[in-house]
């Protein structure tokens, strides 16, 4: 339930490596009940790893003002380096060497280059460059979620201690997770409200795309009451519709993703990648995953100015 419902998968075809390194990483060592107990105190103590070490954390962080502070500090520490709502159509090689992006009819320069699309898109920006990379991105499967926001009159849920549920496949629901806000995110002002959040689809369940967003939420309100204490129906509901949101790490995963970069490494140096579809889907690990590729592009041009084109992207979209 836990690995399945996190990367929205079928465990059948999971890839442990991929999905749960710290396991891995567990069944190397001399005495597996031991590693797996240190890792399982380390993870109850909310040990966080940083660049200067370990610090005691709690589990769940959140900017309190929405995870889209993130996007928007980046953006006042590029100042005017920064254009975004732009769409890329095209990623080659300049005469002289540098590479040519070319997003709404203009064209920018630039010496390095970050692709952090999902893998779809950046197959496709990549194919004139590298076959051999494009070919083996086509090959990493996605699914599609819904997440429901259903709000709850103060009193007509009784919530147990915890942050959350995960459903397993075998239940056969149509909720596959929820998330309890207002004991996950103390900080919320929710006006008074109980907030859960109530998650639908994962690798070969697609049923919530037959329903309308009411029913959808009259569903998963009927599934949620059937496990937990609520006495009245949500006073509203808000839905999002990721499709083809979550990338699967299927089996061999992690020897694909070596392929593609040794790949692009041979037919397009200079080219990097970054972001979910590649080592890791949570933010943390897609920090991790730009800030590697940072340090690559750094190293190669030999300072800490990079001077690099980023093209982004939520969905399938494409954007500088």
């Amino acid at each position: 339930p836990l690995l399945g419902g996190i990367n929205a998968s079928d465990c059948n075809h999971l890839s442990l490596a991929s999905a749960a390194p710290n396991l891995v990483a567990a069944t190397r060592e001399r005495h597996l009940m031991r590693a797996l107990r240190q890792t399982q105190a380390a993870a109850t103590r909310g040990t966080i790893g940083t660049e200067t070490g370990a610090s005691e954390r709690p589990v769940f962080l959140t900017p309190r003002t929405g995870v889209s502070t993130l996007v928007g500090r980046l953006v006042e520490r590029l100042g005017e380096n920064v254009m975004y709502g732009q769409r890329v159509s095209r990623i080659g090689k300049h005469p002289d060497g540098r590479w040519e992006i070319t997003a709404n009819g203009r064209s920018w320069n630039a010496p390095q280059v970050i692709v952090a699309t999902p893998a779809a898109p950046a197959a496709d920006m990549i194919e004139p460059l590298s076959q051999r990379a494009a070919d083996l991105l086509k090959q990493i499967r996605t699914s599609s979620v819904a997440l429901t926001l259903l709000a709850y009159p103060a009193g007509a849920v009784r919530l147990p201690p915890g942050s959350g549920m995960l459903v397993p496949r075998v239940e056969g629901k149509l909720l596959t997770a929820s998330s309890w806000w207002n004991q996950k995110w103390p900080h919320l002002d929710t006006k008074g409200h109980v907030l859960l959040r109530a998650s639908a689809g994962r690798d070969g369940d697609t049923r919530f795309n037959d329903l309308s967003d009411e029913e959808l939420a009259g569903r998963l309100h009927g599934e949620l009451s059937s496990v937990l204490d609520i006495s009245s129906p949500p006073v509203e509901t808000h839905v999002a519709r990721w499709s083809n949101g979550f990338p699967q790490y299927d089996s061999g995963h992690s020897a694909r993703v070596d392929a593609v970069e040794a790949a692009l490494h041979d037919d397009a140096p200079g080219l990097q990648l970054a972001g979910a579809s590649y080592r890791g889907i949570g933010i943390p690990a897609c920090i991790r995953s730009a800030r590697a590729a940072a340090l690559r592009v750094a190293a190669s041009i030999g300072s800490t100015h990079t001077g690099s084109t980023h093209a982004g992207s939520t969905h399938t979209d494409r954007r500088t």
